[in-house]
């Protein structure tokens, strides 16, 4: 005897947006929120942003050294 049981489908839902307002993300830095990571406010939006490696400041240093 085969026993079937259908999968329950799974769906992707798109993550929770909320839009900022500069006063509530300068709020939110003046209290210390993104202290341990590097964002950048983009139009409403608080993003994410990698790390800078030794490297890249490195080099961005040395790009801007040579166009002054």
């Amino acid at each position: 005897m085969t026993v079937s049981v259908d999968q329950p489908q799974i769906h992707e839902v798109p993550p929770a947006t909320h839009r900022f307002t500069s006063d509530e993300y300068l709020r939110l830095s003046t209290d210390g929120f993104f202290q341990r990571s590097k964002v950048e406010f983009i139009d409403g939006e608080i993003i994410d942003v990698a790390a800078e490696l030794n490297d890249h400041v490195f080099c961005l240093g040395q790009t801007f050294d040579a166009f002054v």
